[in-house]
């Protein structure tokens, strides 16, 4: 298992509780690793008899591990509790092994979250269960678990869905900061005119080339803003809802090698767009857009 990447999520794990009892920790941090597809840490693997000894050898500069003097288990604290340590530690292992170094770790919302609060179907619940750590997901017509939800309120957390209007303005706001070429920009412009859908999502996205990687980053920040406000105010812990992934994000990933619409004319521009989208989406999207300009326009 690579090390930069318990590193990282080590001090992740700390930077919203800067104490933690050794158990305890290595819980959270094993929970991390089976969230993200990774088996469970066993630091004897690493060369270490005890957990105690790897945290000291690994993480000693960054960590105080203390033994109780009553006995019991040990208290690991983090020396500046907050994120500048995992941001020093990362640049420090980026400095030192520039050349060769893994990227580092990705810290990404869990997907099973990411679908709670970004699905738009009003008709079905979500709830985050304190006791698992899971979602719940059903439809509200689904009586056995509404009476669940009801007789152990404690234990439910429900999840407000983002709807369509606030997705759609997102797209709106993330088109106004950037800098587009006004005919690329008049066309993304015409293309968010209808009702926000997942399928006008995608098509957004792919309408962008090149400039996709940032409205993800973009939409990701904007989901992660209401996901940490809705935990502070239920007072849930922000490490579990994330995970990580090893490498560039995909993001980062997703280039495509196609000509940026500015660079097109109107009408090639329009040719573009419907090359991109399925026979589905022409039928929901493409076509009813086109109708309304051509019956806007006889009406002038």
């Amino acid at each position: 298992m690579d090390l930069k990447y318990l590193h990282t999520a080590i001090l992740e794990l700390l930077s919203d509780r800067p104490s933690e009892v050794g158990a305890r920790l290595k819980q959270r941090l094993n929970r991390t690793l089976l969230n993200a597809g990774l088996p469970a840490f066993d630091e004897k693997q690493l060369g270490y008899r005890k957990f105690t000894e790897f945290l000291v050898a690994e993480l000693g500069e960054h960590l105080i591990v203390e033994k109780p003097a009553e006995g019991g288990d040990i208290q690991i604290t983090l020396k500046h509790p907050s994120v500048a340590a995992f941001a020093a530690l990362a640049g420090q292992n980026d400095t030192a092994h520039s050349s060769s170094a893994k990227p580092l770790p990705v810290r990404l919302i869990r997907g099973d979250i990411w679908q709670a609060f970004t699905h738009l179907n009003e008709h079905r619940k979500r709830y985050l269960d304190r006791a698992s750590g899971k979602v719940l997901h059903f439809l509200d017509s689904e009586a056995t678990n509404v009476a669940l939800v009801a007789e152990t309120p404690e234990r439910f957390v429900e999840i407000p869905r983002v709807d369509a209007d606030t997705q759609l303005s997102w797209m709106q706001q993330f088109l106004a900061i950037s800098s587009f070429p006004s005919a690329e920009a008049a066309t993304l412009a015409q293309l968010l005119e209808q009702p926000y859908s997942s399928q006008l999502s995608v098509l957004f996205g792919r309408a962008l080339g090149k400039r996709q990687p940032e409205w993800k980053r973009y939409r990701a920040e904007r989901v992660t803003e209401v996901v940490q406000n809705w935990a502070g105010e239920h007072e849930i812990p922000l490490s579990p809802l994330f995970t990580f992934k090893i490498g560039r994000s995909e993001e980062a990933a997703e280039v495509v090698s196609s000509a940026p619409l500015g660079q097109l004319s109107p009408r090639d521009q329009a040719q573009k767009l419907l090359a991109l989208m399925t026979e589905q989406e022409i039928v929901s999207i493409a076509i009813p857009a086109l109708l309304g300009c051509v019956l806007a326009n006889s009406r002038l």
